[in-house]
């Protein structure tokens, strides 16, 4: 009987795990972009002071915003056959509202002005 040798199965790779949390990274950003509540003015602004290239940051917005459109699109009937519309629309328009999506927006801007390579240690930061 002779022994082939048999290569090493794919999840023995080195690059594996790297592999498979980059996939599911890119679907967990991808499902929170999907259905981001943020107004794209303010999503651009912020790519834009991380530095971001935009085409695909272009491209993954429509993506994100035709499949959060859609499923608004499909519960929109239902919800505004309920009161539950009137709750929605209060609580978005309540100064309590208009004030957490402000705080949100200046959190979004505080994220893109710390300095992430220092915070975890992935060495010294460019010039710029």
């Amino acid at each position: 009987m002779t022994t082939a040798a048999r290569p090493a199965p794919l999840t023995r790779h080195p690059a594996f795990r790297w592999g498979v949390a980059a996939w599911f990274a890119l679907l967990l950003g991808l499902g929170l972009f999907a259905l981001s509540p943020l107004p794209s003015a303010q999503l651009f602004m912020a790519a834009g002071l991380a530095r971001m290239r935009l085409l695909p940051f272009t491209a993954a917005f429509f993506a994100g915003r035709f499949v959060s459109y859609t499923i608004y699109g499909v519960t929109a009937h239902t919800i505004r056959a309920t009161s539950l519309g009137e709750i929605v629309r209060s609580s978005l328009t309540s100064p309590w509202g208009i004030a957490l999506q402000v705080a949100m927006l200046a959190g979004i801007v505080a994220l893109t002005r710390i300095d992430w390579r220092k915070r975890l240690g992935g060495g010294d930061t460019p010039e710029r």
